[in-house]
């Protein structure tokens, strides 16, 4: 079976909220990516959206060759569930695969309603959080749906009854935009270390407040020889008053992050939860050790492999985790001292991203669409 011809009705929660205002960042930028992957193998793709997303997706979403996927737009009614109802009217036909971009209870009522009209010949879910009791619901009605998770925290929280069916299965479609910095002239005096923190910062969760303390409290000596980077804020002075060489930065455009991670030595990672880590593979593949909050995704990315010995654990891990300020400042001395080890974590990192965390957009139609 090849592409030619495969219908898709590609639906991002993402894409029927109200856009205006937001920042594009992280699920949006998969979508988009894996949308364009999916255009360039032939495959028809209808996409509901909300209508003040327009200028933005047929920006991003038309091919050179002007492919593009046939939109559908719908009036700004604000949440998912009222603009993917309404979409229910702008769409026709029958689809060979319906691909649900995120397991969010707004958008059951518009599957539901697909499944009634007999529009879906076969339904895939891609999990990048842990369903709500509504969408278990919808998903023990939905018996034929495949599911994927984003990582093993995100199909541990399904219930017992649903977990034998999710896969895991997930990475980075621009992988590829991501590689170590290649060498310079060297620099003449000691060079800098720049950590760095990227996401979006403004929301507690990525709690950015503990990695500036945690810079603040470096000994003077080594603070005084290394930055801290701030990437991102709606508007940088959100990141309040910062100590001397602290520098916070407004949201980087996703086109421009690959070339930035490339100036950078450590990524700090402090958030209070993660339901998989991108900036953390992205730093991996561009060959940078992370030092992290003590999260399952993040000991999964960084610590060696289970059954290492322990003379072998330091030459197998990616990173470093902490469990307290004095262990994060601790580390961040360590690696902003010891460019040596920054190189050999650098290197486990890239190897391990580059075998577990590279999405493979052809692969995954192959599978999960029946295209190929």
């Amino acid at each position: 079976m090849t592409a030619q011809g495969r219908r898709l009705l590609y639906i991002a929660p993402a894409f029927l909220s109200y856009r205006l205002h937001k920042v594009v960042r992280g699920v949006q930028v998969f979508d988009m990516l894996f949308i364009r992957d999916l255009l360039a193998m032939g495959i028809d793709i209808t996409l509901p959206a909300e209508i003040s997303w327009r200028p933005q997706l047929r920006q991003r979403l038309t091919l050179p060759d002007g492919r593009r996927p046939r939109f559908r737009w719908t009036p700004p009614l604000i949440k998912p569930q009222w603009n993917g109802m309404f979409a229910n009217l702008l769409v026709h036909g029958r689809f060979d695969t319906v691909y649900l971009g995120n397991c969010v209870r707004g958008v059951v009522p518009m599957v539901d309603m697909l499944r009634t009209r007999r529009m879906v010949g076969r339904l895939v879910i891609q999990a990048n959080r842990v369903p709500r009791p509504p969408v278990e619901r919808a998903l023990r009605r939905w018996t034929d749906a495949r599911i994927v998770a984003v990582s093993e925290l995100v199909k541990s929280g399904f219930s017992p009854d649903l977990r034998p069916r999710v896969e895991v299965k997930y990475g980075l479609v621009d992988a590829h935009d991501y590689s170590p910095a290649i060498a310079g002239p060297a620099q003449t005096g000691e060079p800098l270390t720049n950590f760095f923190l990227l996401g979006k910062l403004d929301t507690p969760v990525k709690d950015a407040p503990a990695a500036i303390r945690a810079f603040a409290a470096l000994p003077e000596p080594v603070r005084a020889r290394c930055r801290l980077h701030l990437v991102g804020y709606p508007d940088p002075r959100d990141a309040g008053e910062l100590p001397p060489g602290a520098i916070a930065y407004t949201w980087m455009d996703s086109a421009d992050i690959a070339a930035f991670v490339r100036t950078m030595d450590v990524l700090l990672v402090t958030s209070t939860t993660e339901t998989f880590g991108q900036s953390a593979v992205q730093a991996m593949l561009t060959g940078l050790p992370t030092i992290a909050s003590d999260l399952p995704t993040m000991r999964e990315k960084l610590d060696p492999p289970e059954g290492v010995a322990a003379g072998d654990a330091e030459s197998r891990r990616a990173g470093l985790i902490y469990r307290t300020h004095d262990e994060l400042v601790a580390h961040m001395a360590a690696l902003a001292t010891d460019p040596a080890r920054r190189a050999a974590m650098g290197r486990v990192a890239r190897a391990r991203a580059l075998e577990r965390y590279v999405w493979d957009s052809a692969g995954f139609a192959r599978e999960y669409f029946g295209v190929g």
